[in-house]
């Protein structure tokens, strides 16, 4: 049976000044408890009221130990989160359509803080939202983080690496099970779960709980042909060629029919040229 490996990095949004830290402490927990990784996609700063506040030392200390125990990778997740473009745009986010003086005040401001806070680089941004320009590309660029992790529909012709987020989190076994099955090619899956997921959140959108959590990560752990990397690993496995490859795949498999479209992979990132995609996919349908 063809062996086909799959790539699988957990993203972890909304650690900040004011998130549940509980359940930051409790997934970390498990992550160690597997042996796996993930990136946190971390806000500099908060609102409190009127008051804009910076993450503490204290309020990030099980960051900082989970960071130096090599657990989890930091990444910068905005400036304050704000929503600054839905009232205009309809779109939420908090860098779309600004100036590009302002998204590099607003980036640079926070990525000084987070590096003073966790003392090492900050490789990379994730828009809240995952919205963003040309404005924030070049804010990013100039501030010489090495990728962003977004929207598939957010601008790629530059020369920083883009891991969108693939699937939710509650979509991460089935698109396993489904590589698994047909093992046809090699993906790279990228699953984003925020606070809110957690039933111990409080959360009508919760759908899991911390308990349910380590059962998906010890099966996780469990697969021969998976391996978890954060997003700065897998980018330095990938590049900025193969990442920008991956994406121009997938916006080109949603132009297809969907006579076409129906049976190829969801939810990943595929690297192999289209027509080796197209044909094993149509192949073993």
């Amino acid at each position: 049976m063809k062996t086909v490996k799959i790539s699988v990095a957990l993203r972890f949004d909304d650690p900040s000044e004011i998130s549940n830290v509980e359940i930051e402490k409790k997934v970390i927990a498990i992550l160690k408890k597997y042996g796996l990784t993930a990136t946190l996609g971390v806000v500099p700063f908060s609102r409190v009221e009127r008051d804009l506040v910076a993450l503490s030392a204290s309020r990030a200390a099980h960051l900082i130990d989970a960071q130096q125990e090599q657990i989890i990778e930091i990444a910068q997740h905005g400036f304050c989160h704000d929503d600054c473009t839905s009232s205009t745009s309809g779109i939420p986010s908090e860098f779309l359509n600004l100036s590009a003086s302002i998204q590099s005040t607003y980036i640079r401001r926070g990525l000084r803080h987070l590096e003073s806070l966790f003392g090492n680089i900050i490789q990379g941004f994730i828009p809240p939202f995952n919205n963003y320009d040309d404005n924030t590309i070049s804010a990013l660029k100039e501030a010489e983080f090495k990728y962003v992790s977004g929207s598939f529909d957010a601008p790629s012709n530059h020369k920083l690496a883009t891991l969108p987020g693939t699937c939710l989190l509650s979509s991460l076994r089935a698109i396993i099970e489904s590589i698994q099955k047909k093992r046809t090619i090699n993906q790279t899956v990228i699953a984003v779960m925020h606070h809110f997921d957690f039933s111990e959140s409080g959360s009508n959108k919760a759908w899991l709980s911390l308990s349910d959590f380590d059962t998906l990560m010890a099966w996780l752990a469990a697969q021969p042909d998976v391996h978890v990397f954060t997003l700065g690993m897998l980018v330095d496995r990938m590049g900025q060629t193969k990442t920008r490859r991956a994406l121009n795949n997938y916006r080109l498999f949603r132009m297809l029919p969907w006579r076409i479209q129906r049976h190829l992979p969801t939810g990943s990132l595929i690297i192999a040229p289209p027509w080796q995609v197209i044909l094993q996919s149509l192949l073993h349908k």
